[in-house]
């Protein structure tokens, strides 16, 4: 192989046989010796090199091509603000004699879609959307019929400039300005978090920072190696929030661009009263390879609601907004819920007119009615969860956070033959996804107030038998093991199960409520020793006691090479961005995930850095969150879109020509990695239908 230069690059010449390219030929065929032609042989004009090559001719000339290569090589793009610039490649053959002659019926394709697209011309137009490389590659026929292949590299940038106010001059003060490290007027980035890592279709971030004055400038840089988002900014005044949040298209640039690199944001300031223009210090934030999808489901606790956010998307609704009025005072409130895995039930305590209850609620049903139907009353109780087809809810105390439980039927609210069940001191339980166990808080102590203040994760098995007779209980971790570390105390609260069942996160403290006392959040193996890792990145560090009621997600992210990510939603007071646009000095409580290794190792940390939950309200508090898989519709059920439907498509209803209800999908359509689905023969090879959706079995 042989290297040339050209001003449009340098590329390679690839021979048939002789230099080792992808060919293929018939038995016993071997490509002789070849020549190639320097491309600084070439005469240059303005329009490119100007090889010694014409078209080949069919007759001819193919039969003596053995090599192939492509012109330009090693190219770059630069896409500015949306733009799509595209570049004409072309296909050379090399001849037996070293003559070249251009190849007009090669078939081109992309190592990489995300970038742009290739047309059967060679021509390729950029997306204008991610930036990064990609391999070209381009097939002819040449002599003997034999296959010849070459390859190349692309470069794609994709550059934005954003003004606010929309005036260009706002650059002016940085264009050849030198930059002045003083720590202590720098603009200091306070979210993104350093070293944070979100998933790739997270919504975007609102980016915060302080120190600045009126009439000052500032330049956001937002940049991967292929993708440079630059904003401008003018501190306006009182009302400015010294906050930028990324646009869209720069949003999806900065993730699908250079996937494994880290984004940089950086937040330089022209200072208007000395005219210095200030470094900032950067902040890197890293992105998955793999989507989260679901919905999130929290307690807006100043409203006594139910809130809805779908993590990719960035807006909260009300779920239940129009809950009974309790008769007395007109309350209405709904608290301590629980979601099936499948995203189709909501189990919640409830006001009624006589006071309190438990309600089941459908979530593919229409809720915004005054009352919000339910689909069976469960009695009333401070603690539940669904087992994983949705069959069956455990509960625990009516009245109070420790207890005995009891069993339902959700549907029906009749109670189900059990036996086993703890009849004291226990409290929040959690059915395990794979349906065989219940872990839960034993041994449970209450403070004056009613508040656990000590409690033990306990496992309680279900060997499948029906009716149930559960077996013994287990201690897996005693919360007085950790009555020495940070922060010290003896209760173990709110535990919560990955998606293959192997592990649980847990919260340890003073107390279970984040009233009650500091909190840190625990990971510990179910088949284990006991030995919990604390989640040191996911608390804000080693001291880090800000960190409340986790909850799995039921979906995992595949990272490559085998690696997988777990993701854990929670809630925290510490501080989301800064006071003007977050929550600083508040200690607001706020919805945050955190990446968790699916194969932790001793002795390290296996969570990441968190991010807050994009939509919520800052100004409200939000905590309990629980996620789950988007509620759909089944086979036969009303639906407004195909998106309703967890298989098949949404067609008008053969039995009733005035609603379109959830149809079958035909035996050719299969269910791709995040879509929903009714069963696993809705998914496509190698996919299996988890909560409803189809995705890659968990490790």
């Amino acid at each position: 192989m042989r290297a040339h230069s050209s001003r449009y690059g340098v590329f390679f010449v690839v021979v048939a046989g002789l230099f080792g390219c992808d060919a293929t030929s018939p038995p016993g065929d071997t490509a002789p010796d070849g020549a190639a032609v320097d491309a600084d042989d070439a005469a240059v004009t303005p329009d490119g090199p100007v090889f010694d090559a014409r078209p080949a001719d069919d007759a001819g000339d193919a039969r003596e091509v053995i090599g192939v290569e492509i012109d330009p090589g090693n190219a770059s793009l630069t896409a500015r603000n949306g733009d799509r610039p595209t570049l004409a490649l072309r296909a050379y053959g090399v001849r037996r004699d070293g003559a070249r002659v251009v190849m007009p019926n090669g078939v081109w394709s992309l190592s990489d879609l995300r970038l742009g697209d290739i047309n059967g011309d060679g021509l390729f137009t950029a997306s204008g959307v991610g930036g990064g490389t990609v391999t070209v590659r381009v097939s002819v026929t040449g002599a003997r019929a034999a296959v010849l292949n070459a390859t190349t590299t692309l470069s794609v940038v994709v550059q934005r400039d954003v003004f606010d106010p929309p005036r260009p001059n706002l650059a002016a003060p940085f264009a050849g300005a030198t930059l002045r490290n003083d720590p202590a007027r720098a603009t200091r980035v306070v979210y993104p978090l350093d070293g944070a890592l979100m998933p790739n279709n997270v919504a975007p971030a609102t980016l915060q920072w302080e120190r600045g004055a009126e009439g000052d400038i500032y330049r956001v840089r937002i940049a991967k190696r292929h993708a440079v988002t630059t904003v401008y900014l003018e501190h306006t005044g009182n009302a400015f929030t010294f906050a930028h949040r990324v646009g869209a298209e720069a949003w999806r640039a900065a993730v699908e661009s250079d996937l494994d690199d880290a984004l940089t944001v950086t937040v330089d300031r022209w200072e208007m009263a000395t005219g210095d223009v200030l470094a900032g210090s950067p902040v890197r934030v890293r992105f998955s390879h793999g989507a989260v999808y679901g919905s999130v489901y929290y307690w807006n606790l100043l409203a006594g609601r139910m809130a809805r956010i779908r993590p990719d998307a960035a807006t909260s609704v009300d779920l239940i907004p129009q809950p009974a009025p309790r008769m007395r005072d007109g309350t209405r409130c709904v608290a301590c819920h629980t979601v099936s895995r499948d995203g189709r039930y909501l189990a919640a305590q409830t006001t009624t007119g006589a006071g309190m209850g438990g309600g089941v609620f459908d979530l593919t049903a229409d809720l915004t009615v005054d009352p919000a139907p339910t689909v069976a009353a469960a009695g009333a109780f401070q603690c539940a969860s669904f087992n994983p087809d949705g069959t069956r809810l455990v509960t625990c105390a009516t009245d109070r956070w420790a207890g005995a439980f009891g069993m339902i039927n959700p549907r029906t609210g009749a109670d189900e033959p059990v036996t086993g069940l703890p009849t004291e001191n226990a409290t929040q339980p959690e059915w395990s996804p794979d349906g065989r166990n219940i872990a839960y808080i034993a041994n449970v102590a209450l403070d004056s107030q009613g508040n656990p203040v000590r409690g033990d994760l306990a496992l309680l098995r279900d060997p499948g038998t029906r009716p149930t007779v559960f077996d013994a209980p287990r201690i897996l971790h005693r919360g007085s093991a950790l009555a020495m570390a940070t922060p010290a105390g003896e209760t173990d609260a709110y535990p919560t199960w990955s998606p293959n069942s192997r592990y649980l996160a847990f919260q340890h403290g003073v107390g279970a409520f984040s009233m009650t006392g500091p909190g840190a959040l625990y990971l510990v193996e179910r088949d284990g020793d006991g030995t919990p890792w604390r989640l040191d990145r996911a608390n804000g560090g080693a001291n880090g006691v800000e960190s409340y009621r986790p909850t799995f997600s039921p979906f995992t992210t595949e990272e490559g090479g085998g690696r997988r990510l777990l993701w854990l939603a929670y809630f925290s007071r510490r501080d989301y961005g800064n006071a003007q646009a977050g929550t600083r000095g508040t200690r607001r409580r706020q919805i945050w995930v955190t990446a968790v290794e699916a194969s932790p190792r001793a002795g390290e940390d296996p969570s990441h850095v968190g991010y807050w939950l994009p939509g919520q309200d800052v100004s409200t508090e939000n905590l309990s969150a629980y996620w789950a898989a988007e509620a759909c519709r089944m086979t036969g059920e009303v639906c407004r879109s195909s998106a309703d439907c967890c298989g098949g498509a949404c067609r008008p209803d053969p039995m009733d020509a005035t609603r379109s209800t959830c149809q079958p999908p035909p035996p050719a359509e299969c269910r791709r990695r995040g879509q929903t689905c009714g069963s696993t023969n809705d998914c496509c090879m190698g996919l299996m239908c988890y909560g409803n959706v189809c995705d890659m079995p968990p490790a």
